[in-house]
């Protein structure tokens, strides 16, 4: 509406973005005979320019809400004349208005910059990325999780990093700021004839179509394993 582009657009003119802490958050679904429609609100603390603690609440997409926690902190932007005016940055369309994200894939590049990162600064650099990155650790491996893209990057103990996308299929054109200078076909004993092998100046890197044998319906990934030569 207008109304919502004009709050918007003061937003991105004269907003503050700062951390908000969620205090609490509630569904509401109205159904009616020809329609149903679900509304979602939540509940947050922030801390405004001059120090001081601000409650307040507002309704979010639902793609928002299913990605908040109670104490989770979150970043907003919010009008300092009236900081009841405030959007989450995350969320597709919040996070490339007002976070300056563009929400896309990862490309070949951001692996390479992965690989120079300390494990605690990647996530960090993921999420100028797309959002809704995760990360655990196993061991001494990290895996940051995207599962609104279906993105996993793992950073192993040894330095190594595997890449997996669902529609990373097309290896030729991922890989095609990588400066290839070699490839062929993995046929080393027990390799099963759906992995690549691509050498650039500074990766040996290998491609491998990964096939669901237990749920055929969820198609091919396509796994990259990156090492250092």
């Amino acid at each position: 509406t207008n109304t919502d582009n004009r709050l918007d657009n003061l937003l991105k003119e004269k907003g503050i973005i700062t951390t908000a802490r969620v205090r609490d958050g509630f569904t509401v679904t109205r159904r009616s005979r020809r329609s149903t429609s679900k509304t979602a609100t939540i509940q947050v603390t922030f801390k405004l320019k001059d120090g001081k603690l601000f409650n307040t609440g507002s309704e979010v997409s639902e793609e928002v809400f299913d990605n908040l926690a109670r104490g989770q902190g979150v970043d907003i932007i919010y009008l300092p004349t009236d900081p009841s005016i405030f959007k989450v940055i995350i969320g597709s369309e919040n996070a490339a208005k007002f976070g300056g994200v563009s929400n896309r894939n990862l490309e070949f590049t951001d692996l390479d910059k992965i690989l120079s990162l300390h494990v605690d600064s990647v996530r960090d650099y993921l999420n100028t990325i797309s959002v809704y990155w995760t990360t655990t650790k196993e061991k001494k491996d990290y895996y940051y999780t995207n599962e609104s893209k279906d993105e996993v990057v793992a950073r192993a103990e040894n330095g190594n990093l595997l890449y997996t996308n669902p529609k990373l299929v097309d290896v030729k054109t991922f890989l095609k700021d990588a400066g290839v200078i070699e490839t062929y076909k993995d046929t080393t004993a027990g390799s099963d004839g759906l992995s690549t092998i691509w050498i650039t100046e500074k990766y040996l890197i290998k491609h491998t179509l990964d096939i669901n044998v237990d749920n055929p319906a969820a198609g091919v990934a396509g796994v990259l394993a990156i090492q250092r030569r």
